[in-house]
């Protein structure tokens, strides 16, 4: 009795494998349906991850290096992309990118609270990785702590047993309450929800599989001569009827009631449960789990342009930047100090397109401020706007009364004429062609591709508006191209200044002066 009591003491303690408990018949996992089945099975949680990871990895990455100036300002530039650093981001893996890395680690993350990546070290080169291998959070057997740190990481691949030495591992996790050293996942919190949604399709299924519900009922009275059917004559009755009323497959059951016999239901008709609301019910409750709108998943219900980019700003603001905040600050304390306390890995959250509405409000005050003199543009590039600096942002430009570096001074006399919505779209589009084709032609800074002056004086004459007022929108557009072009890529984001000013003008009211 002894051993029986230890053995089970020991199975209960979490020592016995998972394989042991599958071959006796039982589950490893606190439910049926757990993590990566749920993924797989589940179109909510399924859907959920993905909206997360896709957008997790179309964030750009860069490798730059911060220097400190005179007067303790801290300047960030591009490293060329011969630095080691910048090619592990561009090739981190034989097999990947580095958004694949990201779309990896952000699954993981979701369905495991844990992501591990193994940072490949090559004899005589340093500290410096060559390849990041990402390893799902499932194949660690044992995390060692020592001193408060990690100090290894047992992983088991197939029927291979290796380790990991704490510094050469980057391990990502979500806040665990109950252990400060292992992850939780929002996939353990929203696993009653999928599994509910996932027994309610298979009921479903098997509701039409096997037709619970009969199709044909044949019924004797009692009047009839009929006094009791023997089994050979149910089964008779039955093979007729299945033979002409059983439909495609044979699937359309029947029942034979004898002299006497009543069918009575006692239960929920099938047909009165609402799978579709039960399945209503589960998609919130995953959805608040992951911080993912219905919309986001396809559910277009009560949905219009207006509340649409709310919700995808909503998104970004609640979910998506505290994940990629703490993504980024690990990958800078992690990999990219092992090539240099002035390495960074830079997130160009500037270029993710649901966030240009919270970046349009950052312009109307950030533009003026730097054309006016308040800041320069590299502090407000490299504070604000997580860009890079650039080679026309460590001087003054102008002031509000001024013209920009490089250009004649214009006409100030007013000419008749408004600028209505509608010439301004006509207008903006037109500006954004032209720069455009600049910046193809050999543009490089937003002087050469955007002359506002000229601009501004050739708008006037065109549109019959008056030349302050054309001065003033070209110079809001000269001021956003200022801050957010990249000399290596001028043409990124050029689009998007041009688009977010057409977006923001007033429903046109067709008064004279339009085009």
């Amino acid at each position: 009795m002894g051993v029986f009591a230890n053995l089970r003491r020991f199975l209960t303690k979490g020592n016995a494998p998972a394989d042991l408990w599958r071959f006796f018949g039982f589950k490893s996992g606190p439910a049926s349906l757990a993590y990566e089945n749920a993924y797989a099975l589940v179109g909510w949680v399924n859907r959920c991850v993905r909206v997360i990871a896709d957008n997790a990895k179309g964030v750009p990455v860069k490798a730059l290096r911060r220097r400190r100036e005179r007067g303790g300002k801290i300047r960030l530039e591009l490293l060329p992309e011969t630095h080691s650093f910048a090619k592990l981001l561009e090739r981190p893996h034989p097999e990947e990118d580095f958004s694949s890395v990201i779309e990896n680690t952000v699954t993981h993350l979701m369905l495991r609270g844990e992501a591990f990546w193994e940072l490949e070290v090559l004899e005589g080169r340093g500290k410096e990785p060559v390849w990041i291998n990402v390893f799902p959070p499932q194949f660690l057997t044992e995390v060692k702590i020592s001193g408060n740190r990690y100090d290894s990481f047992e992983l088991r691949v197939d029927t291979r047993k290796f380790s990991v030495p704490g510094e050469d591992a980057v391990f990502f996790k979500l806040v665990n309450p109950k252990n400060p050293w292992r992850g939780l996942a929002p996939m353990s919190a929203a696993l009653m929800a999928a599994e509910s949604d996932y027994n309610a399709q298979k009921f479903n299924a098997r509701f039409f599989d096997a037709a619970p519900s009969p199709a044909v009922i044949l019924r004797f009275e009692e009047q009839s001569n009929v006094q009791r059917l023997t089994p050979e004559d149910r089964e008779r009755i039955g093979a007729d009827i299945q033979r002409l009323y059983g439909g495609v497959g044979r699937q359309q059951g029947s029942m034979i009631l004898g002299p006497g016999e009543i069918l009575e239901s006692v239960g929920a008709q099938v047909k009165d449960m609402s799978f579709a609301s039960l399945r209503r019910w589960n998609r919130d409750e995953i959805c608040a789990v992951f911080g993912v709108p219905p919309l986001l998943l396809g559910n277009v219900d009560n949905a219009n342009r207006s509340n649409s980019k709310e919700q995808r700003g909503m998104f970004w603001q609640e979910t998506m930047l505290p994940l990629i905040g703490d993504i980024s600050s690990l990958v800078n304390r992690k990999l990219a100090k092992r090539y240099g306390d002035d390495i960074v890995a830079l997130f160009y959250l500037s270029q993710v397109p649901a966030l240009r509405q919270a970046m349009g409000a950052l312009f109307e005050w950030l533009v003026p401020a730097t054309t006016n003199g308040i800041m320069l543009i590299n502090e407000a590039r490299t504070e604000y706007l997580d860009k890079p600096p650039v080679p026309w942002g460590d001087q003054w430009w102008h002031t509000g009364t001024d013209v920009p570096t490089g250009v004649e001074g214009e006409d100030t006399d007013p000419v008749r004429g408004i600028l209505t919505p509608a010439s301004a779209k006509a207008l903006l589009e037109e500006w954004c062609h032209d720069t455009i084709c600049r910046i193809k032609a050999g543009a490089k800074d937003p002087v050469n591709a955007f002359p506002c002056g000229r601009q501004a004086k050739k708008a006037a004459k065109k549109y019959s508006i008056p030349v302050q007022e054309a001065w003033n929108l070209a110079r809001a557009i000269f001021g956003e191209l200022a801050l957010t072009m990249l000399p290596a890529s001028p043409l990124v984001g050029v689009e998007a200044v041009f688009e977010r000013h057409i977006a923001s003008l007033p429903a046109d009211s067709g008064v004279a002066g339009d085009v």
